[in-house]
């Protein structure tokens, strides 16, 4: 079954500046040492607020709801958790655990060690006064906050003239992502003497501005807020205002107020969240040791002035399913089979469904045969009982078979449904309506479907989307089917799969090359593979590869290649497309020696040449993969032919093995997903743009790298300058702790003209423009500065100089020995 991979967008509260020192503002602020508090007076009229949500009557889940299962990613080292919101005394206190969780990130699970609390409201605001009386945590690596903020994962769909979805030919909803637009209060725990403010417009943060209390904030709760208009922000502390910025141009600026260009509009939630940063946070935040000095941060009330709203209005009631009287219509009897994970029990036309271990994003189902049933109808009916002391989330999927055998992400033909008669939430991109069902309670629910479907699946509790095990029991009866006006088939059925074009025959993979006979594979199973041991030739045929694949042609060339050090080859795109392709080789530790990337227009040849110093053990070729991170579909025809090694002075293998495979199993390169540390950068796969000061000391990393680089001393990597001047690129291979100014394990480096900071970290090199450097940088995990975890790249950021520079790097041939 297809399943929904939701990608988290990581709610960034922070720009990173450096990992060891940050931009001032107005030269006043110092995140390391403190700051200089301006004392300047602001006019402001007093904040007018009303209470949105007292705790001190406790949880009010239908204002306020707590994160549960997902992971804002770097720099955040926590998954956020609901049992780390409480709700006691008076107060609700927001914790951390230490507890490995999981989140998925980048259609990737990736694993945190601690767990913590965040609260949001359901609704969204816009401009108004905002307050919180809370009482911050005190301890070091830490941040609590209060904020308004809105993203990307936030879609504002469009409406037509009755108030109704529009919707596109696939029948999906019409929408635009709202911007990254956030106002921020936060609280270091290092020094609970100062609060941060800070603003993002449209994803661009940097505008951090710390403010000296007078007082420790850890100690008491006090009032925190901030006015927001169309044109300003003013912070204010216990009804004083301390700090504001604006658009207006005729203000004069002063320590404490600034004209900016822009400032949010775009409506958020309020969020509350306490968490602990990783290893790049500790030069902003400090090193998180676990809870030291308190339990938490306490909340007493949140208040605004600022009318909340959905950020979209439910779907209009289906008249015509109000009007419906299902007791006229007989219910048939289910027929659901038990699962790994579900049992069910059938007794008349009910069926009841337990389970223990359900996992909230395994996606799986209990499913029935509704061909028959559904015949000519269009809308279904099911009677739900949650039986269980928990809520559930519960899935439908009124499924088309031909759908699923076609590979459609979105295999279920669900076109609206309604619980209790309100209007429930069908997923129009990856499938099904969505229903909460609380413990106890019994719901009725009413889905319209189109065309001609063969399968009902339910999914209790496994398309949660987090990290989540759950347990529960279900009664579903009153299964029926009905008919509304005309039922809608489609025209045409989806492409039958035996229709798919089919993968292009390998046939003899034997090629010559300098007299040697070399076996070419690789990645059969996309790759139509066609040799020709007379004429050095290679054909590679294809129309299924995927660009953010790895998947390969190769060839094991020890035999031929050794003692050589230059190798030439051409190729030619035969297809109608303009092809890329990467020519890499690899020694027998799997590290590369050379590697060329190239783009063939439709028609054209090209010939790749060029030297390697190292034994060569393999040769790849990358066609049209691992160039870019999108998904996208590729089709060609490509000749690989003069395949020549030349050249002496690279070393003969001492160790010839005497039966090398001829046909290794194609092998993934390792796929880096960078993040970035501010605005300044960009990054697409492997590729890395840098626009601004050579001071700033912002930065791009990966996630974990710790299972490639464990037991390991060596990192390599090339270098290409894409850009029009020369670029600065400095490469910090990072452990778990601090020591003096920096993280860095790097021990040395060599490569062109390479310098390893021994002081501060990192080893650095220009690479001219249109040039490559190939770096092979030593590490040594062994130290107090604890085991690798991160790969973490400046690019002209870390000169040391205020100019500003315009930076496009690529990294390739990456790996660990």
């Amino acid at each position: 079954m297809k399943r929904k991979t939701l990608v988290v967008v990581a709610l960034l509260l922070v720009t990173l500046v450096s990992l060891s020192s940050c931009k001032l503002i107005n030269g006043a602020v110092d995140f390391v040492n403190g700051i200089i508090n301006p004392e300047t007076d602001i006019e402001a009229a007093p904040l007018s607020v009303s209470k949105l949500i007292d705790f001190a009557n406790g949880a009010n889940p239908d204002v306020l709801f707590e994160s549960d299962g997902w992971s804002n990613g770097d720099v955040f080292n926590v998954v956020w958790k609901k049992h780390n919101v409480l709700y006691e005394n008076g107060i609700m206190r927001l914790g951390i655990t230490e507890e490995k969780a999981t989140a998925w990130l980048n259609d990737a699970e990736v694993e945190f060690k601690y767990t913590a609390g965040e609260a949001r409201t359901q609704n969204y605001y816009h401009y108004g006064d905002y307050a919180v009386s809370m009482k911050p945590s005190a301890n070091p690596g830490t941040a609590s906050t209060f904020f308004t903020c809105t993203g990307n994962y936030d879609t504002k769909y469009l409406l037509d003239e009755n108030g109704d979805y529009l919707l596109d030919e696939n029948g999906q909803r019409i929408g635009q992502p709202n911007p990254h637009d956030e106002i921020d209060i936060e609280f270091l725990g290092k020094d609970t003497t100062h609060v941060q403010f800070n603003f993002f417009v449209d994803g661009k943060g940097g505008n951090e501005y710390m403010h000296d209390l007078g007082f420790d904030a850890s100690e008491d709760f006090h009032t925190y807020g901030y006015r927001w208009t169309e044109t300003s922000i003013t912070w204010f502390v216990d009804g004083e205002p301390v700090y504001m910025v604006t658009t207006d141009t005729s203000v004069k600026e002063a320590g404490n107020v600034r004209v900016v260009e822009k400032i949010p509009q775009t409506p958020g939630r309020i969020l509350t969240n306490y968490w602990c940063g990783n290893e790049r946070a500790v030069g902003w935040m400090g090193l998180y040791t676990g809870a030291t000095k308190d339990q938490g941060t306490e909340y007493q009330w949140i208040a605004t002035s600022a009318q909340g709203a959905p950020l979209n209005p439910p779907e209009k009631p289906n008249e015509e399913i109000a009007g419906l009287d299902w007791s006229k219509i007989e219910a048939i009897t289910p027929t659901f089979e038990s699962t790994e994970l579900y049992t069910v029990e059938t007794e008349g036309t009910s069926a009841t469904i337990s389970y223990t271990e359900v996992g909230g994003s395994c996606y799986k189902n209990v499913e029935m045969d509704i061909t028959e049933a559904s015949a000519g109808k269009n809308y279904l009916h099911l009677l739900v009982t949650n039986n269980g002391t928990a809520d559930v989330r519960f899935r439908v999927n009124v499924v088309d078979m031909a759908l699923v055998e076609a590979g459609a992400q979105n295999m279920s033909t669900n076109d609206s449904a309604t619980v209790n008669g309100e209007s429930a939430w069908t997923d129009h991109e990856w499938g099904g309506s969505f229903f909460d069902l609380k413990a106890g309670e019994t719901y009725e629910i009413v889905i319209v479907f189109k065309g001609e479907v063969e399968k009902l699946q339910l999914m209790p509790d496994s398309s949660k989307n987090d990290s989540s095990v759950n347990a529960g029991n279900i009664t579903i009866s009153e299964i029926k089917f009905t008919t509304v006006g005309e039922v809608e088939i489609p025209e045409e059925k989806p492409v039958d799969p035996s229709d798919k074009p089919e993968t292009p025959t390998t046939g003899d993979t034997t090629a010559l090359i300098d007299g040697v006979e070399v076996n070419f594979g690789g990645n059969t199973e996309v790759y139509g593979i066609t040799a020709n041991d007379a004429d050095n030739t290679v054909n590679v045929k294809y129309n299924q590869v995927k660009t953010n694949t790895y998947l390969n042609v190769n060839a094991s060339v020890a035999a031929v290649a050794s003692g050589k050090s230059e190798m030439s080859v051409k190729i030619k795109n035969n297809g109608t497309e303009t092809v890329y392709i990467t020519v890499k080789l690899e020694n027998k530790s799997k590290t590369g020696i050379m590697e060329e990337k190239m783009e063939i227009p439709a028609g054209a040849e090209h010939t790749c040449t060029g030297s390697f110093a190292d034994v060569a053990d393999m040769l790849y070729f990358f066609i049209d993969t691992g160039w870019s991170t999108e998904t996208t579909t590729h089709a060609g025809d490509v000749t690989i032919t003069e395949i020549h090694f030349s050249g002496e002075g690279a070393p003969v293998d001492p160790n010839p093995d005497p039966n090398p495979n001829p046909n290794p199993p194609a092998e993934e390169g390792p796929t880096f997903s960078f993040w970035t540390s501010s605005s300044d950068y960009t990054a697409n796969g492997n590729n890395i743009k840098y626009s601004g000061a050579g001071n700033s000391y912002s930065c791009a990393g990966t996630a974990d790298i710790a299972p490639l680089a464990a037991g390991k001393t060596t990192f390599t990597v090339t270098i290409t300058n894409n850009g029009e001047s020369d670029s600065r690129v400095r490469i910090d291979i990072q452990g778990t702790n601090q020591v003096g100014n920096h993280t860095t394990l790097n021990t040395a480096a060599t490569g062109g003209d390479v310098w390893t900071d021994m002081e501060w970290g990192g080893s650095a090199v220009t690479v001219a423009a249109g040039q490559s450097v190939t770096l092979v940088i030593t590490y040594d995990d062994t130290t107090d500065r604890g085991a690798v975890t991160n790969l973490v790249v400046f690019v002209d950021s870390a000169r040391g100089d205020a100019n500003t520079y315009n930076s496009d790097v690529t990294l390739s041939g990456m790996s660990f020995s």
